[in-house]
């Protein structure tokens, strides 16, 4: 195993944007699979931290993110040198153009503070490779090795966090946010949502037993933060797979959290994904060996986790920013103010489905 002051770029999360992650580097030397589930890191005979790992096969290098190095901070610039090419065509009838540049970027690495020598590695993924759906597709069949996977980590993490009373108090203060929210001139129009999210958040309790209880998905491990920060693609085998980092909200929960994260995030920003959502849900349903049928109690369930999801986090996040009660700029207010209202119609398709 490498040294663990060893770092791998991308940014760890809120608040450390420029922070890479301190990772360790091994390679599995033995004739078996290691399964997935935490791994515990020690240097020197100390604890230094717990990741991640995903299924580490024999005679397979892996790198496992497990803590922030506020020490190092990691900027980048990107310029593109020369013309642009483009290809236009008409294909059936529409015209599509696609568009070819080089890109270069220069990459800064400034310590805080002196220290050993480090080695920072840089993983340098596409711009945005979503608009394609092999890669889209590539996720969720990675999302469906993860679900069904058994191992013990997975009882360790159950064990560890109380997801639940978690999700009710962050529930419980975007509601106490909405209610802020709606007061506000700007903001007045959201309050026809409020009746629907009252009952959500009321009933979280009963309707999230519903949705851990539906058979044949129940409980298993999940990543917890699926959207298209937390996917990189690497090349393994002259193919592309999906690679899932910051794993810090793993936990046990329905796969269609994982799987409703995923398409409902990607949606926003690629319509075709929207136009294709139910092809999609079969691709996932087909990879865990699933019947493709979609039924109306899988469609409610789906839209249960989705506003599950919402609730966590997401909606009391963007209602903030519209709010300006974390002084964003004009642009952000705007954007969150529309990603609310998008949050909110998912949690208004919820209870409908939920009290019908």
């Amino acid at each position: 195993m490498d040294d663990p002051r060893t770092n791998l770029t991308g940014g760890a999360g809120n608040g450390f944007e420029t922070n890479p992650y301190r990772v360790v580097r091994f390679k599995n030397t033995t004739p078996f699979v290691l399964e997935p589930g935490p791994i515990s890191i020690y240097a020197s005979g100390s604890f230094v931290g717990e990741g991640l790992s995903e299924t580490v096969g024999t005679q397979t290098s892996a790198t496992i993110p497990f803590a922030v190095e506020s020490n190092i901070f990691v900027t980048n610039t990107s310029d593109s040198p020369g013309e642009e090419l483009r290809l236009a065509k008409i294909v059936r009838g529409v015209l599509e153009v696609e568009s070819f540049a080089r890109r270069v970027t220069t990459w800064q690495v400034r310590l805080q503070k002196k220290s050993e020598p480090i080695t920072v590695f840089v993983r340098q993924s596409r711009a945005w490779p979503w608009r394609e759906m092999r890669p889209t597709t590539g996720v969720l069949a990675r999302l469906a090795a993860l679900h069904t996977t058994t191992s013990q980590g997975a009882q360790a993490i159950s064990a560890a966090w109380d997801y639940e009373f978690t999700l009710a108090d962050q529930a419980a203060l975007t509601l106490a946010a909405f209610e802020r929210a709606i007061r506000t001139p700007e903001l007045s129009h959201l309050r026809a949502y409020g009746p629907a999210l009252r009952r959500v958040v009321a009933g979280l309790p009963e309707l999230r037993r519903e949705l851990l209880e539906l058979q044949p998905f129940g409980k298993v491990l999940l990543h917890g933060d699926v959207h298209s920060s937390n996917v990189v693609l690497r090349a393994k085998s002259g193919t592309e797979q999906a690679v899932f980092i910051d794993w810090g909200r793993a936990r046990v929960g329905s796969p269609l959290e994982d799987v409703s994260s995923w398409l409902e995030s990607l949606g926003c920003w690629e319509h075709e994904v929207r136009r294709r959502h139910d092809t999609l849900l079969r691709g996932y349903l087909v990879a865990r060996g699933l019947p493709s049928t979609l039924e109306r109690t899988l469609r409610d369930a789906y839209w249960l986790a989705s506003a599950s999801n919402s609730l966590s986090g997401a909606l009391h996040y963007h209602l903030l920013i519209a709010m300006d009660e974390t002084r964003g700029t004009d642009r952000e207010r705007v954007t969150s103010a529309a990603a609310a209202r998008a949050h909110l119609r998912v949690i208004r398709r919820a209870d409908a489905l939920w009290r019908a």
